[in-house]
């Protein structure tokens, strides 16, 4: 019970300290369970997983539906599997879709290893990946497709916001 109280308040102090560095006053900080922040399109949150207390996971709703129906799904998927295959071994972050198609990128850190800064530069980088990772797929050509089919075809995939 002690090291869940533990892990409790050090996420709090991790929230404390995000909402002093981007609203500039934490007695406006009322840390509860998850930490919400938007930026454009894209949500980051951050929590304690629920199971594993001891873990601090950061999530970031990218803002991109991914259809996985139509022609362009099959190539979609596959290039969301080998990004993740291919990036495994540089970063701690997972792409994957919702529920909902949304993509999804997810990482995971023993919440005793983090800091106010990593937990800033953790969530700034996963917001980050997140746009870039909106780019690279909302652009992405159907196979075989031209340039000018698939500006044609770039309405079947949109951004929620």
């Amino acid at each position: 019970m002690h090291a869940l109280r533990s892990n409790e308040l050090q996420f709090a102090e991790l929230v404390r300290f995000f909402v002093a560095r981007t609203v500039g006053n934490a007695e406006r900080a009322e840390p509860g369970d998850v930490l919400e922040f938007a930026s454009g399109d894209a949500v980051a949150r951050a929590f304690l997983m629920p199971r594993k207390s001891e873990l601090l996971m950061v999530e970031v709703d990218s803002g991109l539906v991914l259809s996985t129906d139509g022609e362009k799904a099959a190539d979609r998927l596959a290039a969301l599997h080998r990004l993740n295959e291919s990036a495994r071994f540089e970063h701690g972050w997972l792409a994957t879709l919702d529920d909902d198609d949304m993509m999804v990128l997810h990482a995971v850190l023993p919440v005793a290893t983090v800091d106010g800064d990593a937990f800033c530069a953790m969530i700034e980088e996963g917001l980050d990946r997140a746009a870039t990772l909106v780019a690279i797929f909302a652009g992405m050509p159907e196979r075989g497709a031209t340039q000018e089919s698939s500006d044609a075809d770039a309405g079947m995939m949109f951004i929620r916001g």
